[in-house]
């Protein structure tokens, strides 16, 4: 396999910002993008793998402090549009035992749109010199079930679906 060829990225971004001021923030962005690539043996642009189409995320939390304590609820939500994937060649697959791609044609396989929101919980404790944190973060807090991509099961001899994982808790003490 060669690492010869042409890319081509294209697209637009935005964010607005409240920044951290009277104990709370807000943040959210988004992109528009573009993303291709050619072999130098034709002219032709071919789907990228990282080629979402879109982009977005919101963020926003809140702090309510007492003299040496805080206790704070930070919230995050994310999307993008799927990514891509090669096609899978069944046959294939079927007598290697393995997943086998058709690398003979572009990553035309997308994936369905990815969401996800977070939670997290944080305690903070203020002394003179030092600060502790205690904190859970619920990752995929609605659990959504988003897909990670397809392989050939050879159990079933077919074409199935990876999920990605469910909720995540992250449980942090910082000092």
């Amino acid at each position: 396999m060669s690492g010869n060829g042409t890319g081509r990225n294209a697209g637009v971004e935005g964010m607005v910002e409240k920044r951290f001021d009277h104990n709370w923030y807000m943040l959210a962005s988004g992109s528009l993008l573009d993303a291709r690539y050619g072999l130098n043996d034709n002219s032709a642009l071919y789907q990228s793998r990282f080629n979402s189409r879109y982009t977005w995320a919101m963020a926003g939390g809140k702090e309510w402090q007492r003299t040496k304590n805080a206790f704070g609820m930070h919230f995050k939500a994310l999307g993008y549009g799927g990514q891509r994937e090669r096609v899978i060649d069944v046959g294939q697959s079927a007598d290697l035992g393995t997943t086998v791609w058709d690398n003979t044609k572009g990553f035309d396989v997308r994936l369905p749109d990815y969401f996800r929101t977070d939670l997290r919980l944080a305690w903070r404790r203020n002394k003179q010199g030092r600060t502790r944190t205690l904190s859970i973060d619920i990752q995929n807090l609605l659990n959504s079930r988003n897909i990670a991509g397809y392989y050939f099961d050879t159990f079933l001899n077919k074409t199935t679906t990876r999920y990605q994982l469910g909720i995540i808790p992250v449980l942090t003490w910082r000092l």
